[in-house]
Protein backbone atom coordinates (compact mmCIF):
# COMPACT_ATOMS: atom_id res chain seq x y z
CA UNK A 1 0.00 0.00 0.00
CA UNK A 2 1.34 3.06 -1.16
CA UNK A 3 0.82 6.15 1.82
CA UNK A 4 2.50 8.85 -0.27
CA UNK A 5 0.33 12.05 -1.13
CA UNK A 6 0.73 14.08 -4.29
CA UNK A 7 0.75 17.53 -3.44
CA UNK A 8 -0.51 20.16 -6.07
CA UNK A 9 1.78 22.70 -5.46
CA UNK A 10 1.41 26.33 -6.58
CA UNK A 11 3.60 29.08 -7.82
CA UNK A 12 3.97 32.21 -5.65
CA UNK A 13 2.96 34.48 -9.03
CA UNK A 14 -0.81 32.12 -8.78
CA UNK A 15 -1.41 32.57 -4.59
CA UNK A 16 -0.46 36.73 -5.54
CA UNK A 17 -3.00 36.95 -7.96
CA UNK A 18 -5.13 34.30 -6.22
CA UNK A 19 -5.09 36.87 -3.57
CA UNK A 20 -5.89 39.84 -6.18
CA UNK A 21 -9.23 38.29 -6.62
CA UNK A 22 -10.37 38.98 -2.57
CA UNK A 23 -8.96 42.02 -3.24
CA UNK A 24 -11.18 42.88 -6.01
CA UNK A 25 -14.01 41.38 -3.99
CA UNK A 26 -12.88 43.66 -1.01
CA UNK A 27 -13.50 46.72 -2.85
CA UNK A 28 -16.58 46.33 -4.50
CA UNK A 29 -17.62 45.42 -1.12
CA UNK A 30 -16.38 48.87 0.57
CA UNK A 31 -17.89 50.67 -2.50
CA UNK A 32 -21.43 49.34 -2.05
CA UNK A 33 -21.44 50.04 1.76
CA UNK A 34 -22.08 53.99 0.37
CA UNK A 35 -25.27 52.48 -1.11
CA UNK A 36 -28.08 52.94 1.81
CA UNK A 37 -26.69 56.36 1.56
CA UNK A 38 -26.64 56.76 -1.94
CA UNK A 39 -30.54 55.35 -2.17
CA UNK A 40 -32.02 57.50 0.54
CA UNK A 41 -30.10 60.77 -0.50
CA UNK A 42 -30.43 60.32 -4.34
CA UNK A 43 -32.77 57.99 -5.32
CA UNK A 44 -35.30 59.29 -2.51
CA UNK A 45 -36.28 56.24 -1.17
CA UNK A 46 -36.96 55.79 2.53
CA UNK A 47 -34.65 54.50 5.41
CA UNK A 48 -36.67 51.71 6.06
CA UNK A 49 -37.56 50.53 2.75
CA UNK A 50 -33.80 50.45 2.27
CA UNK A 51 -32.38 48.68 5.07
CA UNK A 52 -35.58 46.10 4.35
CA UNK A 53 -34.11 45.78 0.72
CA UNK A 54 -30.74 45.27 1.42
CA UNK A 55 -31.56 42.88 3.77
CA UNK A 56 -33.51 41.03 1.24
CA UNK A 57 -30.75 41.15 -0.99
CA UNK A 58 -28.73 39.22 1.37
CA UNK A 59 -31.47 36.83 1.30
CA UNK A 60 -31.28 36.92 -2.71
CA UNK A 61 -27.76 36.66 -1.96
CA UNK A 62 -28.31 33.27 -0.09
CA UNK A 63 -30.24 31.20 -2.53
CA UNK A 64 -28.11 32.48 -5.55
CA UNK A 65 -24.66 30.84 -4.01
CA UNK A 66 -25.76 26.79 -4.18
CA UNK A 67 -26.93 27.67 -7.55
CA UNK A 68 -23.90 29.34 -8.61
CA UNK A 69 -21.80 26.94 -6.69
CA UNK A 70 -23.61 24.02 -8.32
CA UNK A 71 -22.47 25.67 -11.65
CA UNK A 72 -18.55 26.21 -10.60
CA UNK A 73 -18.80 21.98 -9.92
CA UNK A 74 -20.11 21.02 -13.01
CA UNK A 75 -17.52 23.62 -15.03
CA UNK A 76 -14.43 22.53 -16.49
CA UNK A 77 -13.43 24.56 -19.99
CA UNK A 78 -10.52 25.40 -21.16
CA UNK A 79 -10.07 28.14 -19.23
CA UNK A 80 -10.62 26.03 -16.04
CA UNK A 81 -12.70 25.91 -13.71
CA UNK A 82 -12.52 29.19 -11.40
CA UNK A 83 -11.32 31.83 -14.54
CA UNK A 84 -15.04 32.57 -15.91
CA UNK A 85 -16.52 32.84 -12.90
CA UNK A 86 -13.91 35.43 -11.64
CA UNK A 87 -14.33 37.39 -14.99
CA UNK A 88 -17.86 37.05 -15.49
CA UNK A 89 -18.62 38.33 -11.99
CA UNK A 90 -16.23 41.52 -12.02
CA UNK A 91 -18.26 41.92 -15.35
CA UNK A 92 -21.42 41.95 -13.48
CA UNK A 93 -20.63 43.91 -11.28
CA UNK A 94 -18.87 46.96 -13.08
CA UNK A 95 -21.43 47.00 -15.04
CA UNK A 96 -24.13 47.07 -12.58
CA UNK A 97 -21.91 49.26 -10.26
CA UNK A 98 -21.80 51.88 -12.96
CA UNK A 99 -25.55 51.47 -13.78
CA UNK A 100 -26.82 51.84 -10.32
CA UNK A 101 -24.63 55.11 -9.28
CA UNK A 102 -25.02 56.35 -13.06
CA UNK A 103 -28.23 55.67 -14.43
CA UNK A 104 -30.55 55.18 -11.47
CA UNK A 105 -31.59 58.12 -9.89
CA UNK A 106 -31.95 59.57 -13.55
CA UNK A 107 -34.97 57.22 -14.47
CA UNK A 108 -38.18 58.59 -13.37
CA UNK A 109 -39.27 58.93 -9.85
CA UNK A 110 -41.86 56.35 -10.13
CA UNK A 111 -39.62 53.54 -11.50
CA UNK A 112 -36.74 54.59 -9.64
CA UNK A 113 -37.12 51.73 -6.78
CA UNK A 114 -38.23 48.83 -9.31
CA UNK A 115 -35.13 49.80 -11.53
CA UNK A 116 -32.53 50.02 -8.25
CA UNK A 117 -33.94 46.33 -7.17
CA UNK A 118 -33.44 45.01 -10.42
CA UNK A 119 -29.80 46.21 -10.94
CA UNK A 120 -28.70 45.51 -7.28
CA UNK A 121 -30.30 41.70 -7.76
CA UNK A 122 -27.93 41.40 -10.65
CA UNK A 123 -25.15 42.92 -8.72
CA UNK A 124 -25.36 40.23 -6.07
CA UNK A 125 -25.36 37.90 -9.15
CA UNK A 126 -21.77 39.26 -10.21
CA UNK A 127 -20.79 39.26 -6.57
CA UNK A 128 -22.01 35.60 -5.68
CA UNK A 129 -20.42 34.57 -8.73
CA UNK A 130 -16.88 36.69 -7.30
CA UNK A 131 -17.17 35.20 -4.16
CA UNK A 132 -17.51 31.27 -4.66
CA UNK A 133 -14.10 31.58 -6.23
CA UNK A 134 -12.80 33.76 -3.62
CA UNK A 135 -14.06 30.88 -0.90
CA UNK A 136 -13.73 27.78 -2.68
CA UNK A 137 -10.24 27.97 -5.29
CA UNK A 138 -8.19 28.15 -2.34
CA UNK A 139 -8.61 23.75 -2.45
CA UNK A 140 -8.16 23.96 -6.00
CA UNK A 141 -5.24 26.18 -5.81
CA UNK A 142 -2.65 24.26 -3.83
CA UNK A 143 -3.45 20.77 -1.37
CA UNK A 144 0.47 21.48 0.19
CA UNK A 145 -0.03 22.66 3.57
CA UNK A 146 3.22 24.15 3.73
Amino acid sequence: MDNTINYHRAKIWQIAFFAFNNTATNLYMFFMFFISYYATGMLGLGVVLVSTLLTAMRIWDAITDPFVGYLLDKTNGKFGKNRPFIVAGNIVMIISCIIMYKFVYKAPENMRLLFFILVYAVYIIGYTLQCVVTKSAQTCLTNDPK
